[in-house]
C-alpha cells in the first residue's frame, strides 16, 4: 500500500503524459523493480523502453516510456518449489 500512496500523493500532479512528474513515478517503479530482482526488460538493458509519440496538441511531439520488468523463471531451489 505504501506505494500506492507514494504514486498517487498530490505532488506527482496526476503523472500527466510528459511531465518531470510522471519521470519521477517511473523512475520510482523501476528502482522497486531492482530491489525485487527483477530483470531489466527496456532498451539497452534498462528498465525502459523509450520512443518518440506525437500526443496531438498542445504537447505535440513528445519523449513517452514504458517501465519494463522481467520476472525470472524459478528454479528448483527456490522457495516453494520441491
Amino acid at each position: 500500500m505504501a506505494d500506492i500512496n507514494h504514486l498517487a500523493h498530490e505532488s506527482f500532479k496526476g503523472r500527466e503524459l510528459g511531465t518531470p512528474e510522471l519521470d519521477t513515478a517511473a523512475a520510482y517503479i523501476a528502482k522497486q523493480f531492482q530491489q525485487i530482482g527483477l530483470i531489466p526488460g527496456g532498451d539497452s538493458n534498462s528498465y525502459f523502453q523509450i520512443w518518440q509519440q506525437d500526443v496531438g496538441l498542445p504537447k505535440g511531439n513528445i519523449t513517452l516510456r514504458n517501465v519494463i520488468g522481467i520476472c525470472r523463471e524459478p528454479t528448483r531451489n527456490s522457495p516453494g518449489k520441491a
